[in-house]
């Protein structure tokens, strides 16, 4: 705001002192002046006194805010103690996953389909079986029932079983867990502490070192079949030798008693042992009795694209029913190698479909 000076009255060119009623018009001037700029004054206190209280009452708002927060992420990592757990088995075409399900006896099964058509589950030697489960339902079975050992368990429907559809359950000693509250349910491992369920693991150290301790000196162990087994070739004419392999699911003990659902090359795991000369020419056929496509890889072995077993870049799938010859000259010099399925490999290979190939003859270490 400007003021307006009477003429005269302390400016430029002023050269008398002003007369009593120019000294009021001053007075005047000044009084009003102060009255508008204490008004305003009084204006801006009264809106930064409600800027304050909004943000005083934002900031209230917030610490409460965190507060039921951390109330609720904390009641999430509640530590609860039980007698049993929830293990999830899932059903497809044509498996059981996991193969190998461990478990405490007393836990609960949750049997999840989720295949295409309907499966079920039963325990082999008991009468413990889900229903039929249709695709995308789960049904749950109780082991309480059950002894601590090994199970065989798989889907009842005709046919499934012969095609894939077992596994194994192992269920160890009933013992107290520790559960971990949320909102999206729970879960639980046997005798974890919460810091050990919070670092994802599933199992103590101490259990852990027992069931390697368990399986590994279980062994050597008699059982019924051997696998990687030389396998003679046949010669043909141009002197080519020529190896056949049936990739075929068969009945594998894979521990006294334990007899398992294998995908084998020629009914045997690991496959037969390939073992040629180097420089030799060789013709490898395959004949698939699978219930799906698969191809070969050799893996470590120097040969043409051809032979590198990549479904639909060096050659299609061999459907079920369909055979495929691998051709070529292998290496003038020796080489270890491997062949093994090229198809669904995460899930053939470890089923069984591998063997050795070897170029050459090499010198066993002593």
């Amino acid at each position: 705001m400007t003021t307006t000076l009477p003429p005269g009255v302390d400016g430029p060119g002023a050269d008398r002192p002003p007369s009593g009623e120019e000294y009021q018009d001053l007075m005047r001037a000044l009084r009003a002046e102060r009255a508008t700029f204490e008004q305003r004054d009084r204006v801006r206190s009264t809106w930064m006194v409600v800027a304050v209280f909004v943000a005083g009452t934002a900031l209230i708002a917030s610490a409460v805010a965190w507060g039921f927060a951390q109330h609720a992420d904390s009641s999430k990592g509640t530590v609860a103690v039980g007698s049993a757990r929830t293990v999830e088995v899932d059903l497809s075409e044509f498996k059981v996953a996991p193969a190998m399900i461990t478990a405490s006896a007393g836990d609960t099964l949750r049997v999840v389909n989720k295949g295409a058509m309907s499966h079920q589950l039963t325990v082999q030697g008991t009468s413990l079986a889900t229903a039929l489960i249709a695709p995308g339902q789960a049904a749950t079975l109780d082991t309480s029932s059950l002894s601590a050992g090994n199970y065989t368990v798989y889907c009842n429907v005709p046919g499934h079983k012969a095609l894939g559809m077992q596994a194994m359950l192992t269920l160890g000693q009933g013992s107290a867990s520790v559960t971990t509250a949320g909102s999206g349910g729970s879960t639980s491992s046997p005798g974890l502490t919460p810091e050990m369920v919070a670092a994802g693991m599933t199992m103590t150290p101490q259990a852990m070192e027992a069931a390697m301790k368990s399986s590994t000196t279980a062994f050597p162990a008699k059982t019924a079949g051997v696998g990687g087994q030389l396998l003679a070739p046949t010669v043909l004419a141009d002197g080519t030798k020529q190896f056949v392999l049936t990739a075929e699911v068969v009945d594998w003990e894979v521990s006294p008693g334990k007899t398992v659902r294998a995908w084998t090359y020629n009914g045997a795991v690991p496959g037969p042992t390939i073992q040629i000369s180097p420089g030799d020419k060789v013709s490898v056929v395959l004949h698939n009795q699978l219930p799906e496509a698969t191809t070969i890889h050799f893996h470590g072995i120097t040969g043409p694209q051809s032979i590198d077993g990549t479904p639909y870049v060096s050659q299609n799938p061999v459907e079920p029913g369909q055979s495929y010859t691998y051709s070529w000259t292998v290496s003038k010099t020796p080489e270890v190698g491997m062949y093994h399925s090229h198809f669904d490999a995460v899930n053939q290979v470890p089923d069984g479909m591998a063997g050795a190939f070897l170029v050459g003859t090499m010198p066993i270490p002593a």
